[in-house]
């Protein structure tokens, strides 16, 4: 036994299990179980438990036991338990019989050819001793032996398919039968080999005919048929009757064995009997042997047609006279033996090397031999040599492996035809089998055939198949058409691919192609394409690259419906993902059915999906017009280009293309950000719904704005014309407002980008709109005057400007749903802002779509950078360009606008450090600013170093605490809550302009700072430690100089507990707080300031909502303005308040101004580096200063630049304080001011939050003139009046006024550069700026108004006797006077002494203007520099009464006294 049998052990518990189920002798059982078992595999007897194999072999034991000494007993039974010993889910076959040859193949044989499957099969042999009674009273091993032994049995044990009843039967008769035959050729055995042995003896005496084989040869291959090379299994005798064509084969009776056992008489042979003559002729020849394939199967042993050998029968004189027939099978051994050792087989060998002519012992000789020995041995006993040697020679050549050879062979009998197949290996396979054997059938008119397969060639398989004819039925062949026509069922898919890949692109690339795709075509592909489809397919494929790393095509199959349609997608790498890929295939209307991908294994990883897709209902499209389009734009989607949504169906169902889509669906975007009451899903249905008008639109969008329009009115008028009509048809009012709003939007557009190209002739990666806003019917007030919305993929922005000359800063927005509305609210405060310099208010704000990349930090920005580029580039691509003084167009651009070349913009939230890179854009584009266009970049002024913005609003918080009598700068300490941290600019700076501040509180988007009872001076050191650390959080304060019952918390924390110490700082009676809930009370805590140097609003007015504000996360934490307790409040950073929220605060006794004039400072200074930085562009270009001479010159004057800024952030609150002084009394004269604005459509009171008529009659009822913030308004809209008619008119061509350009730029510039200042492209501006400030500021809007009522002079003659006054008078120094007692005099005392001269310069106007008609300033100041000299002896006694030094109060009163001399 072996390890790899079962266990003896195992075998010694199923015996015991058997034992105690039987009645029989427990040693003879379990004898018979050792033995029966001793062969079993372990895996097999694994599967199988011990009971059933006591039971198998129990059951095996009675056939044994009853076997009757003859027939075999056989069960073939579905087995159960109870009554076969054993259970089993498969039929099992048990047979017990006596051992003979071929039994188990035979068995085997027949179950194959019924069809049934055969699981597992187990024999063994077993030597019985029965005693008289045929009772077995032992069993032995075959492999023992015993003289008194004389039974030997077969056990054959078989599992197969379940079958049923019927079938059990059916099986159990088969076998028998084939057993039955086996038995009659096994008990004929000797008898047909003693045949042949008599059959050589007698051939042996008589004469034999020699012309094909030697006398010798055929004896010796006699012999050697009879040494076990040759199965007998039947023999039958044979007479002529006649020889020659015609001849007759009787078979002689009682001659039969075997299967051959036939009738005791002779009779006619049939089957020779219907030969055809010349067959019959043919095998009359003198052959003596003929060796040949049977038409009948072999009943036994193998499933293959018996071998015939014919043996013919000659007289003593060499006649034939008849022939033997034996049939069987040629045995393995006789396969296997070399031909050199078998008789006649070795005479044909040696013909055929001798016929070659090759040198024995040769490679051709030794080749040739090969060939012979392998090639089938039934051929080589059945062909002759003139068959053999020309199929030899010619196997010996097969040298080309990609061809396929074949050598066919008649049987003499024509019962079959024998055909060698020689295959390339590469090709073969089990269907080309198939199809060469299906083909030689039919070919050769075959009833059947069969075939074997050796691969003993190099290169080639050899495939040997014998068609079964019907004899005088073979069908003529040309076996040269019928090699080739085999040869083309071997051309497979992969040959048809190389030749049609061959035809369509030349040999060469052909083969190039075929090293890298051949190989790597998925089955799938194959069975799905033709060869002449993939050549198509390969080629898209082969456009594949990392600039176009996706193909696409869009087909209708032949035969499709039309709402079909197929669409493949070609490329590299990993595969579309489906749920990426079905989204975008919707948005075109189409319906995904199925989804098929192709991936193939080469060097590229190229990939090919199939879409089979269905229109959407009601859909029908001409797909030769659409399929270029529509493959366009997925190649845009996926390179990101253009997005995709809804609106992509229009490319399907209009003649639009996808960056006409892209127009609709910007404009949609637009729409949505105006605030139209329509989501951009209905706006984008109703276009779908509209498919008609959205192509008018677009038509219209063309007539307008494209370039190479002829007769352009012509065109607009007719695209208006077929909207109206289609209009009428449209039934859905809200689908007619959304038209209209596209209409309205092309009506107000002024320019666009949307035919602009690269510098490599590609499209842009976004388009820009320029709109004349007022047009715009139902825009959001206020309404700029400019507006370009900027739309890509990417990005999406605006840019609001409200005069041709303007400036402000672009955001980064986080507000993707109301971006417009967040810079609509900036520019605002913008346009308030910037009525102290050169440029009217702008803003911009963009949004970096693709919110994926937010998550990590340096990502987020690099995206944000990316997208600050295309906004920026977005703006310049509508904007003019000045070359040498003139106006350059944008290209491909249609104007409907005047030149606009002026464009500057900031930084802002999120852009504070993108200056230079919009100046390195600027560059790019040539643009005539250069690094003026961006304001603060590395060649600019730095605001944060200089803290010009923090320190531009501390002159308000100063002026404020003035006010109150507190001088917060040398004397007094003050508490303060601050938002912000200190590494901002603005908080930073801020909290570091006084050394008095006590900062008991700030926080910021992380954390939150307590510091209840802070030490002023020691607070102040760490918080500028703080300011010089990079990137510092409150997190990095040092806690130990935290005051007692503070902290820095952290705004997540659930919960913060409240110290006593916090409860008195701010008025806190809980003892723990949220981090939202402390923040709220921070900002009602009775402290005296707080100073707003973050981002967000956090006071509102009662009547207003959160949502109203437009930022929700501050929600939680903001406050009313009637509920802020701090005496103070300043507006570092924008927004901090709404303007309702200010006003509330205000009326409550709180003091706070806005945010446009605290925070001016950095839009001045801004103002002032461009202004500088053009002045000085033209001293470069005249190569009078070079670049990095300029640059140390704007540096060296950092210090005045400030100054000059800061001069405003004085003046203005003054001017504030000044109205806000008499706002009671001069309430009727700021009502009629508003009315007048109003009247001349300057300004729209509901928008800007100023008290209506009916609100002006309660606050007079009441005694109470406007607010503070809302004077900020009103000075602001009062100055952008004075501007305008100032900018208007001629004064600032007026000589007088040219110096006023010395006073806006630093001294250095005065003298070498005046010329230039002269020359500078805004002089204009800025003089009538500067003029504008000076006069505002001094007189007050009301006063100037009051003026311009009661003289009807222009603000031009107004502001030259303003000059005249001024300068005759020497008024400088009395302004400058009243600034040097700040904090020395109460403040409101000097508020009433630049009343008084106010007062004074007005009658002076006034009295000028009357009396003069026309003004030359320079004559009128040279007459007036004499004026009498005097004082006003009772307003001098009056001011030193009031504390103003005596000197002060004597210069003061001289005014007076001037001014009534002067009439």
């Amino acid at each position: 036994m072996n390890n790899l049998t079962i266990d003896q052990s195992r075998i010694d518990a199923i015996a015991r299990i058997a034992t105690a189920k039987s009645s029989e002798s427990e040693a003879l059982l379990t004898k018979f179980i050792h033995i029966y078992y001793q062969y079993l595999h372990h895996d097999v007897a694994k599967s199988i438990s011990d009971a059933d194999l006591a039971g198998m072999a129990l059951h095996h034991f009675s056939l044994l036991k009853n076997h009757n000494g003859q027939s075999p007993r056989l069960a073939v039974i579905n087995p159960v338990s109870d009554e076969h010993y054993f259970s089993s889910k498969k039929s099992v076959i048990q047979m017990a019989a006596f051992d003979r040859p071929f039994l188990t193949d035979t068995m085997l044989m027949s179950l194959e050819k019924k069809g049934v499957a055969v699981h597992r099969i187990y024999t063994n042999i077993v030597k019985v001793v029965r005693d008289t009674s045929g009772a077995i009273v032992d069993v032995i091993g075959a492999d023992e032996s015993d003289a008194n032994i004389s039974q030997q049995y077969s056990l054959f044990h078989c599992e197969i398919a379940r079958q049923d009843v019927e079938k059990l039967a059916e099986i159990h008769d088969a076998l028998l039968a084939k057993i039955n035959t086996l038995d009659v050729i096994v008990a004929d055995w000797s008898q047909m080999r003693d045949k042949l042995n008599s059959i050589r003896q007698e051939m042996a005496s008589v004469p034999v005919p020699t012309e094909y084989n030697s006398k010798e040869e055929v004896l010796d291959f006699l012999e050697w048929v009879g040494d076990e090379n040759f199965i007998f299994m039947g023999f039958r005798e044979y007479r002529f009757d006649g020889l020659g064509e015609d001849a007759e084969l009787y078979s002689v009776g009682g001659s039969g064995l075997g299967v051959l056992r036939g009738l005791s008489e002779d009779s006619l042979s049939q089957s020779f009997h219907r030969l055809p003559r010349e067959l019959k002729g043919m095998l009359s020849l003198p052959r003596a042997i003929l060796l040949s394939k049977s038409r009948h199967e072999s009943p036994v042993h193998r499933p293959v047609y018996m071998d015939f050998l014919g043996i013919h029968k000659y007289d003593e004189q060499g006649k034939l006279i008849g022939e033997y027939r034996f049939v069987g099978l040629l045995t393995s051994r006789a396969y296997q033996t070399r031909v050199r050792n078998i008789p006649l087989l070795r005479e044909k060998a040696n013909q055929i090397l001798e016929l070659s002519g090759f040198a024995k012992n040769s490679h051709n000789y030794f080749k040739l031999a090969h060939i012979v020995n392998t090639l089938p041995r039934d051929d080589l006993f059945q062909a002759g040599i003139d068959e053999l040697y020309p199929m030899v020679t010619a196997i010996s050549q097969l040298q080309d492996k990609n061809r396929l050879r074949l050598f066919t062979r008649i049987d003499h009998y024509q019962r079959f035809v024998s055909c060698l197949v020689y295959i390339p290996r590469h090709k073969f396979d089990t269907e080309l089998r198939i199809k060469i054997q299906n083909l030689l059938t039919q070919a050769f008119g075959g009833e059947s055939s069969n075939f074997t397969t050796e691969f003993n060639e190099l290169h080639h398989a050899r495939v040997h198949i014998h068609v079964r004819t019907i004899p005088g039925k073979v069908k003529p062949v040309d076996t040269a058409l019928l090699e080739d026509k085999l040869g083309a069922l071997m051309q497979d898919w992969s040959d048809e691919y190389a030749r049609a890949l061959s035809e369509e692109l030349g040999e060469s690339e052909a083969n190039r192609i075929i090293s890298n795709y051949g190989d790597s075509v998925p089955a799938a592909y194959k069975e799905r394409y033709d060869a002449n489809t993939a050549v198509a397919d390969t080629k898209r494929l082969l456009t594949i690259s990392s600039q176009e790393p996706m193909a696409w095509r869009l087909y209708q199959p032949v035969g499709e419906s039309a709402d079909k349609l197929t669409l493949k997608l070609y490329g590299q790498g990993e595969p579309s993902i489906l749920s990426h890929v079905l989204p975008i295939l919707e948005n075109f209307g189409v319906l995904v059915l199925n989804a098929d991908s192709f991936k193939f294994d080469n060097t590229h990883g190229a990939w090919i999906q199939e879409y089979q897709l269905k229109l959407r209902d009601g859909i029908s499209v001409d797909l030769n017009a659409v399929r270029t389009q529509f493959e366009d734009s997925l190649r845009e989607i996926w390179q990101g280009k253009i997005e995709s949504d809804k609106l992509n169906e229009l490319i399907l169902t209009t003649n639009l293309d996808a960056y006409d889509v892209v127009l609709l669906r910007a404009l949609s975007r637009y729409i949505v950000q105006a605030r139209a009451p329509f989501s951009n899903e209905y706006i984008h249905a109703t276009l779908v719904n509209n498919p008609q008008l959205a192509s008018l639109i677009v038509s219209l969008f063309h007539a307008k704005m494209a370039p190479d329009v002829d007769n352009r009115d012509s065109a607009v008028q007719s695209a208006k014309d077929a909207i109206d009509a289609k209009l009428a048809n449209v039934s859905s009012l809200d689908e007619d407002r959304i038209i209209r709003w596209f209409l309205d939007l092309i009506q107000a557009l002024l320019r666009t980008s949307h035919y602009q190209v690269d510098e490599e002739g590609n499209r842009k990666d976004r388009v820009s709109f320029k709109f004349a806003a007022s047009q715009i019917p139902h825009l959001p007030k206020p309404k700029p005057m400019f507006e370009i919305y900027v739309y890509s993929p990417r990005i999406e922005g605006v840019h609001l400007r409200g005069g041709k000359v303007a400036r402000g800063g672009l955001r980064w927005s986080d507000r993707m749903e109301d971006y417009r509305t967040e810079v609509l609210g900036l520019v605002k405060a913008q346009m308030v802002k910037n009525a102290v310099i050169v440029p009217v208010g702008s803003k911009g704000g963009f949004v970096c779509k693709d919110r994926s990349k937010a998550g990590n930090r340096e990502t987020w920005q690099a995206e944000g950078v990316a997208c600050y580029k295309t906004f920026i580039r977005g703006l310049l691509d509508l904007t003019d360009n000045l070359v040498d003084g003139k106006v350059i167009p944008p290209s491909n651009t249609v104007r409907h606008d005047e030149d606009d070349p002026y464009l500057v913009v900031a930084a802002d939230k999120g852009t504070a450090t993108f200056s230079d890179i919009a100046n390195g854009l600027s560059a790019e584009y040539g643009f005539w600013l250069q690094d003026a266009f961006a304001s603060g970049g590395s060649a600019g002024y730095d605001h944060k170093g200089m803290g010009i913005t923090a320190r531009g609003a501390w002159e308000s918080v100063k002026r404020h605490f003035r006010l109150m009598g507190r001088d917060i700068q040398t004397r007094d300490a003050f508490t303060a809550v601050g938002i912000g941290d200190m590494s901002g600019d603005v908080f930073g700076n801020g909290m570091l302009l006084s050394n008095n501040t006590r900062l008991l509180a700030a926080f910021n988007h992380l954390h939150i700072f307590i510091d209840p009872n802070p030490d002023a001076k020691i607070s102040f050191t760490e918080r500028e430690r703080l300011f010089n650390m990079p990137r510092s959080m409150w997190t990095d304060y040092d806690s130990k100089l935290i005051s007692e019952g503070g902290g820095v918390f952290n705004r997540t924390d659930k919960s913060i507990a409240i110290t006593p110490q916090m409860k008195a700082a701010f008025d806190i009676t809980e003892d723990s707080l949220t981090p939202n809930e402390l923040l709220n009370k921070l900002l009602k805590a009775p402290v005296d300031l707080i100073w707003n140097g973050g981002i967000g609003t956090y006071i509102k007015s009662s009547d207003e909502e959160h949502s109203d504000v437009g930022d929700r996360a501050n929600d939680a934490i903001r406050v009313n303005g009637n509920e802020v307790r701090a005496k103070v409040v300043g507006e570092g950073g924008n927004l901090g308040c709404t303007q309702k929220g200010r006003i509330e605060y205000a009326q409550n006794g709180g003091r706070i101004y806005t945010d446009a004039i605290d925070n001016s400072a950095g839009v001045n200074c801004s103002d002032h580096e461009v202004n500088i930085k053009i002045l000085l562009g033209a001293v470069v270009e005249q190569d009078e200063m070079t670049t990095k001479q300029r640059n140390t010159l704007l540096e060296s004057m950092t210090d005045e630049v400030a100054q000059l800024v800061l001069r405003q952030n004085y003046l203005q609150p003054q001017a504030i304080e000044l109205s806000a002084r008499e706002a009671t009394t001069r309430l009727p004269e700021h009502h009629q001011f508003m009315q007048f604005l109003e009247n001349a459509g300057r300004l729209d009171r509901a928008i800007e939050y100023l008290p209506s008529d009916e609100a002006i009659k309660e606050r007079q009822a009441s005694a109470q003139g406007l607010t503070n913030p809302e004077f900020a308004i009103l000075l602001a809209y009062g100055k952008m009046w004075v501007y305008d008619e100032m900018l208007d008119s001629d004064l600032a061509n007026d000589a007088y006024f040219l110096n006023e350009l010395k006073k806006y730029f630093p001294d250095a510039l005065d003298e070498p550069y005046f010329d230039e200042m002269v020359k500078h492209r805004l002089h204009r501006e800025i003089i009538s700026t500067y003029l504008t400030n000076g006069l505002v500021n001094r007189l007050g809007i009301e006063t100037v108004f009051d003026i311009y009522r009661k003289t009807d002079r222009s603000i031009a003659d107004i502001t030259r006797a303003y000059a005249v006054v001024r300068d005759v008078f020497g008024v400088q120094m009395l302004w400058n006077e009243i600034e040097a007692l700040d904090n020395q005099i109460s403040a409101e005392l000097q508020l009433d002494i630049e009343i008084q001269i106010r007062r004074s310069l007005q009658s002076a106007i006034i009295s000028l203007l009357n009396a003069n008609d026309d003004l030359d300033v320079a004559t009128l100041v040279g007459q007036h520099l004499d004026a009498t000299d005097g004082v006003d002896v009772s307003y001098q006694s009056e001011l030193e009464g009031q504390g103003v030094p005596i000197a002060s109060a004597a210069l003061f009163a001289r005014l007076p006294a001037q001014v009534a001399a002067m009439k």
